[in-house]
Protein backbone atom coordinates (compact mmCIF):
# COMPACT_ATOMS: atom_id res chain seq x y z
CA UNK A 1 0.00 0.00 0.00
CA UNK A 2 2.79 2.43 0.92
CA UNK A 3 4.29 2.36 -2.58
CA UNK A 4 1.08 3.91 -3.95
CA UNK A 5 1.03 6.86 -1.53
CA UNK A 6 1.95 10.27 -2.88
CA UNK A 7 4.19 12.21 -0.49
CA UNK A 8 3.03 15.44 -2.16
CA UNK A 9 -0.31 14.92 -0.42
CA UNK A 10 1.19 15.14 3.07
CA UNK A 11 0.90 18.96 3.46
CA UNK A 12 -2.77 18.86 2.47
CA UNK A 13 -3.51 15.95 4.79
CA UNK A 14 -1.78 17.68 7.71
CA UNK A 15 -3.89 20.79 7.21
CA UNK A 16 -7.02 18.63 7.43
CA UNK A 17 -6.11 17.36 10.91
CA UNK A 18 -8.20 20.23 12.31
CA UNK A 19 -11.12 19.90 9.92
CA UNK A 20 -14.57 20.51 11.44
CA UNK A 21 -15.71 17.03 10.46
CA UNK A 22 -14.68 14.21 12.78
CA UNK A 23 -15.10 11.76 9.91
CA UNK A 24 -12.61 13.71 7.81
CA UNK A 25 -10.15 13.88 10.72
CA UNK A 26 -10.32 10.12 11.29
CA UNK A 27 -9.73 9.41 7.59
CA UNK A 28 -6.78 11.83 7.56
CA UNK A 29 -5.19 10.14 10.57
CA UNK A 30 -5.60 6.77 8.88
CA UNK A 31 -3.97 8.11 5.69
CA UNK A 32 -1.04 9.70 7.54
CA UNK A 33 -0.41 6.51 9.51
CA UNK A 34 -0.11 4.64 6.22
CA UNK A 35 3.08 6.52 5.32
CA UNK A 36 4.97 4.79 8.12
CA UNK A 37 8.46 6.09 9.13
CA UNK A 38 8.67 8.03 5.84
CA UNK A 39 6.16 10.51 7.28
CA UNK A 40 8.62 11.87 9.87
CA UNK A 41 11.30 12.44 7.22
CA UNK A 42 8.86 14.32 4.98
CA UNK A 43 7.42 16.43 7.81
CA UNK A 44 10.98 17.42 8.75
CA UNK A 45 11.46 18.91 5.27
CA UNK A 46 8.28 21.00 5.36
CA UNK A 47 7.47 24.30 7.02
CA UNK A 48 3.85 23.78 7.97
CA UNK A 49 1.59 26.06 9.96
CA UNK A 50 -0.14 23.54 12.21
CA UNK A 51 -2.51 24.40 15.05
CA UNK A 52 -2.16 23.05 18.58
CA UNK A 53 -4.65 20.18 18.16
CA UNK A 54 -3.16 19.23 14.81
CA UNK A 55 0.34 19.15 16.32
CA UNK A 56 -0.86 16.88 19.11
CA UNK A 57 -2.41 14.39 16.70
CA UNK A 58 0.60 14.48 14.37
CA UNK A 59 2.97 13.98 17.31
CA UNK A 60 1.00 10.90 18.35
CA UNK A 61 1.22 9.44 14.84
CA UNK A 62 4.98 10.09 14.59
CA UNK A 63 5.57 8.64 18.07
CA UNK A 64 3.71 5.46 17.13
CA UNK A 65 5.86 5.11 14.02
CA UNK A 66 9.00 5.60 16.09
CA UNK A 67 7.94 2.93 18.57
CA UNK A 68 7.20 0.49 15.77
CA UNK A 69 10.63 1.15 14.28
CA UNK A 70 12.54 0.77 17.57
CA UNK A 71 10.67 -2.40 18.46
CA UNK A 72 11.67 -3.85 15.08
CA UNK A 73 15.41 -3.05 15.36
CA UNK A 74 15.90 -3.22 19.16
CA UNK A 75 17.18 -6.79 19.25
CA UNK A 76 20.17 -5.87 17.08
CA UNK A 77 22.08 -3.85 19.66
CA UNK A 78 23.21 -6.67 21.96
CA UNK A 79 26.38 -8.46 20.86
CA UNK A 80 27.60 -11.02 23.44
CA UNK A 81 31.21 -10.40 24.41
CA UNK A 82 31.27 -6.92 22.85
CA UNK A 83 30.40 -4.65 25.76
CA UNK A 84 31.51 -1.33 24.29
CA UNK A 85 29.99 -1.93 20.86
CA UNK A 86 26.74 -3.10 22.44
CA UNK A 87 26.47 -0.04 24.69
CA UNK A 88 27.16 2.34 21.83
CA UNK A 89 24.60 0.61 19.62
CA UNK A 90 21.88 0.70 22.30
CA UNK A 91 22.47 4.37 23.08
CA UNK A 92 22.52 5.25 19.38
CA UNK A 93 19.11 3.60 18.90
CA UNK A 94 17.62 5.42 21.88
CA UNK A 95 18.98 8.74 20.59
CA UNK A 96 17.54 8.12 17.13
CA UNK A 97 14.18 7.18 18.66
CA UNK A 98 14.01 10.45 20.60
CA UNK A 99 15.24 12.79 17.87
CA UNK A 100 13.29 13.14 14.62
CA UNK A 101 15.49 13.39 11.56
CA UNK A 102 18.72 12.31 13.29
CA UNK A 103 20.19 8.91 12.44
CA UNK A 104 22.11 6.59 14.77
CA UNK A 105 25.36 7.39 12.93
CA UNK A 106 25.29 10.90 14.46
CA UNK A 107 26.51 9.43 17.76
CA UNK A 108 29.49 7.74 16.15
CA UNK A 109 30.50 11.01 14.46
CA UNK A 110 30.20 13.02 17.70
CA UNK A 111 32.26 10.51 19.71
CA UNK A 112 34.92 10.34 17.00
CA UNK A 113 35.09 14.14 17.01
CA UNK A 114 35.57 14.26 20.80
CA UNK A 115 38.34 11.67 20.62
CA UNK A 116 40.09 13.50 17.78
CA UNK A 117 39.89 16.82 19.62
CA UNK A 118 41.38 15.21 22.74
CA UNK A 119 44.24 13.79 20.64
CA UNK A 120 44.92 17.22 19.14
CA UNK A 121 45.37 18.61 22.67
CA UNK A 122 47.06 15.70 24.46
CA UNK A 123 48.70 13.58 21.79
CA UNK A 124 48.91 9.88 22.60
CA UNK A 125 48.18 10.27 26.32
CA UNK A 126 46.21 7.40 27.86
CA UNK A 127 45.48 9.24 31.11
CA UNK A 128 41.74 9.02 31.93
CA UNK A 129 42.06 11.98 34.30
CA UNK A 130 43.13 14.16 31.39
CA UNK A 131 40.12 12.93 29.43
CA UNK A 132 37.80 13.72 32.36
CA UNK A 133 39.28 17.21 32.52
CA UNK A 134 38.78 17.61 28.77
CA UNK A 135 35.13 16.47 28.74
CA UNK A 136 33.90 18.06 31.95
CA UNK A 137 36.07 21.18 32.17
CA UNK A 138 37.12 22.06 28.63
CA UNK A 139 33.95 20.83 26.87
CA UNK A 140 31.83 21.66 29.95
CA UNK A 141 29.59 18.61 30.01
CA UNK A 142 27.64 18.75 33.27
CA UNK A 143 24.59 17.51 35.13
CA UNK A 144 21.03 18.31 34.13
CA UNK A 145 19.51 21.24 36.08
CA UNK A 146 17.29 20.30 38.99
CA UNK A 147 14.17 21.96 37.52
CA UNK A 148 14.53 19.94 34.30
CA UNK A 149 16.09 16.76 35.71
CA UNK A 150 13.30 14.45 34.50
CA UNK A 151 13.39 15.62 30.91
CA UNK A 152 13.57 12.33 28.91
CA UNK A 153 16.19 13.91 26.63
CA UNK A 154 18.70 13.84 29.49
CA UNK A 155 18.98 10.09 28.85
CA UNK A 156 19.87 10.84 25.22
CA UNK A 157 23.65 10.68 24.71
CA UNK A 158 23.54 12.75 21.50
CA UNK A 159 21.56 15.46 23.30
CA UNK A 160 24.05 15.34 26.21
CA UNK A 161 27.02 15.90 23.92
CA UNK A 162 25.38 18.69 21.91
CA UNK A 163 23.62 20.48 24.79
CA UNK A 164 26.24 19.61 27.45
CA UNK A 165 23.65 18.39 29.97
CA UNK A 166 22.64 14.91 31.03
CA UNK A 167 21.95 12.41 33.79
CA UNK A 168 24.88 10.84 35.66
CA UNK A 169 24.68 7.63 33.63
CA UNK A 170 24.46 9.50 30.31
CA UNK A 171 27.56 11.56 31.08
CA UNK A 172 29.42 8.48 32.31
CA UNK A 173 28.61 6.80 28.99
CA UNK A 174 30.10 9.74 27.05
CA UNK A 175 33.28 9.37 29.12
CA UNK A 176 33.40 5.58 28.72
CA UNK A 177 32.79 5.53 24.97
CA UNK A 178 35.16 8.41 24.21
CA UNK A 179 37.79 6.70 26.34
CA UNK A 180 37.34 3.43 24.45
CA UNK A 181 38.20 5.25 21.22
CA UNK A 182 41.43 6.43 22.86
CA UNK A 183 42.45 2.99 24.13
CA UNK A 184 41.42 3.74 27.73
CA UNK A 185 39.55 1.25 29.91
CA UNK A 186 36.77 3.17 31.67
CA UNK A 187 33.88 1.25 33.16
CA UNK A 188 30.62 2.10 34.89
CA UNK A 189 29.90 1.95 38.60
CA UNK A 190 26.19 1.38 39.26
CA UNK A 191 25.78 2.87 42.72
CA UNK A 192 22.21 3.16 44.01
CA UNK A 193 20.72 6.46 42.90
CA UNK A 194 23.90 7.76 41.24
CA UNK A 195 26.06 6.39 38.44
CA UNK A 196 29.82 6.97 38.36
CA UNK A 197 32.59 6.08 35.92
CA UNK A 198 35.53 4.01 37.19
CA UNK A 199 39.09 3.74 35.94
CA UNK A 200 42.55 2.67 37.03
CA UNK A 201 45.70 4.60 36.20
CA UNK A 202 49.22 4.76 37.58
CA UNK A 203 48.46 2.14 40.21
CA UNK A 204 45.35 3.71 41.66
CA UNK A 205 41.60 3.48 41.17
CA UNK A 206 39.43 6.56 40.92
CA UNK A 207 35.79 7.42 40.24
CA UNK A 208 34.58 10.27 38.05
CA UNK A 209 31.26 12.00 38.68
CA UNK A 210 30.31 13.62 35.39
CA UNK A 211 27.11 15.02 36.87
CA UNK A 212 29.14 17.28 39.16
CA UNK A 213 31.54 18.75 36.61
CA UNK A 214 33.71 15.63 36.47
CA UNK A 215 34.85 15.67 40.08
CA UNK A 216 37.29 12.86 40.86
CA UNK A 217 36.63 10.71 43.93
CA UNK A 218 38.61 8.04 45.73
CA UNK A 219 36.94 4.80 46.82
CA UNK A 220 37.17 6.04 50.41
CA UNK A 221 35.36 9.29 49.56
CA UNK A 222 32.53 7.36 47.89
CA UNK A 223 32.28 4.90 50.79
CA UNK A 224 32.29 7.70 53.36
CA UNK A 225 29.49 9.55 51.59
CA UNK A 226 27.21 6.55 51.15
CA UNK A 227 27.87 5.16 54.62
CA UNK A 228 26.99 8.49 56.24
CA UNK A 229 23.91 9.07 54.08
CA UNK A 230 22.34 5.63 53.81
CA UNK A 231 24.69 2.93 55.03
CA UNK A 232 24.18 0.96 51.81
CA UNK A 233 25.15 -2.69 52.06
CA UNK A 234 27.46 -4.31 49.51
CA UNK A 235 28.78 -0.90 48.47
CA UNK A 236 32.37 -2.12 48.32
CA UNK A 237 31.31 -4.89 45.95
CA UNK A 238 29.60 -2.36 43.67
CA UNK A 239 32.72 -0.20 43.66
CA UNK A 240 34.86 -3.15 42.61
CA UNK A 241 32.47 -4.62 40.03
CA UNK A 242 32.23 -2.90 36.61
CA UNK A 243 28.62 -2.47 35.53
CA UNK A 244 28.06 -4.62 32.46
CA UNK A 245 26.21 -3.36 29.40
CA UNK A 246 22.93 -5.04 30.39
CA UNK A 247 22.99 -3.29 33.77
CA UNK A 248 23.65 0.07 32.11
CA UNK A 249 20.94 -0.31 29.46
CA UNK A 250 18.43 -1.52 32.05
CA UNK A 251 19.11 1.52 34.17
CA UNK A 252 18.78 3.91 31.22
CA UNK A 253 15.45 2.37 30.21
CA UNK A 254 14.27 2.58 33.82
CA UNK A 255 15.15 6.28 33.89
CA UNK A 256 13.30 6.81 30.61
CA UNK A 257 10.19 4.95 31.76
CA UNK A 258 10.08 7.11 34.88
CA UNK A 259 10.83 10.37 33.03
CA UNK A 260 8.13 9.80 30.42
CA UNK A 261 5.65 8.95 33.18
CA UNK A 262 6.55 12.18 35.01
CA UNK A 263 5.73 14.03 31.77
CA UNK A 264 2.44 12.11 31.46
CA UNK A 265 3.62 10.47 28.26
CA UNK A 266 2.11 7.14 29.25
CA UNK A 267 2.56 5.46 25.86
CA UNK A 268 6.31 6.00 25.78
CA UNK A 269 6.63 5.13 29.47
CA UNK A 270 4.96 1.77 28.87
CA UNK A 271 7.07 1.25 25.76
CA UNK A 272 10.32 1.78 27.68
CA UNK A 273 9.06 -0.67 30.31
CA UNK A 274 8.46 -3.21 27.53
CA UNK A 275 12.00 -2.72 26.19
CA UNK A 276 13.30 -3.11 29.74
CA UNK A 277 11.58 -6.47 30.03
CA UNK A 278 13.19 -7.48 26.73
CA UNK A 279 16.60 -6.76 28.25
CA UNK A 280 15.62 -8.80 31.29
CA UNK A 281 15.39 -11.85 29.04
CA UNK A 282 19.19 -11.75 28.98
CA UNK A 283 19.38 -12.13 32.77
CA UNK A 284 17.53 -11.48 36.00
CA UNK A 285 14.17 -9.94 36.77
CA UNK A 286 12.89 -6.39 36.69
CA UNK A 287 15.12 -4.44 39.12
CA UNK A 288 13.65 -3.17 42.36
CA UNK A 289 14.22 0.47 41.44
CA UNK A 290 11.78 0.20 38.49
CA UNK A 291 8.92 2.66 39.12
CA UNK A 292 5.51 1.15 39.64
Amino acid sequence: MRCCLDIKQIPYLVQLLEDDSETVRLEVVKALKSYGPELAREIEKLSLDIGLEGRKVLSGILSAHKREWLRRVWGDWYKPGEETASLEAALALIAEFQTTGREASVLFVLLDRLAQEFRSLHGTSDDPLLLADFLFKTKRLDGAPEQDYYNPLHSNIVYAIEHKKGLPITLAAVYMLTGARLGMTITGCALPGHFLARSEYAGRTFYVDGFHSGRVLSAKAVLDFYTSSSGTANLQELLNTPADVKTIVRRILTNLAYAYEKHEDHENSRFMADLLRDVEKFSGGVPDYFPE
